[in-house]
């Protein structure tokens, strides 16, 4: 995910960034959601008007960590593959690995 804090309305990395990748987003294998701040600022205005998302301001852990998480409903080209344990020698804690 990316979030905007300020953004000149015609120029600058930050803008051409944050275009480019709502440009990258209209396929549907390339999903990154950018969000921007919800505050009156032009630039801000004209990302919104292009795509970006305001941003939700979670107010816990979980709810940024949901925020943050690969959305399900993005599709795949292939089925999804079942999940596979795995654990890490450092400090024995499970995961998962997905192969889409």
């Amino acid at each position: 995910a990316a979030l905007v804090v300020e953004a000149h309305p015609e120029q600058g990395g930050t803008k051409a960034g944050a275009e480019s990748q709502l440009q990258r987003n209209k396929h549907p294998e390339r999903q990154v959601p950018v969000y921007v701040r919800d505050l009156p600022s032009p630039g801000l205005t004209a990302l919104r008007e292009k795509g970006a998302q305001p941003w939700p301001n979670p107010q816990t852990p979980e709810e940024l960590k949901t925020l943050l998480s690969p959305s399900p409903s993005v599709s795949n080209t292939a089925p999804p593959q079942p999940a596979e344990p795995t654990k890490t020698a450092k400090d024995d804690q499970q995961l998962l690995l997905i192969s889409t």
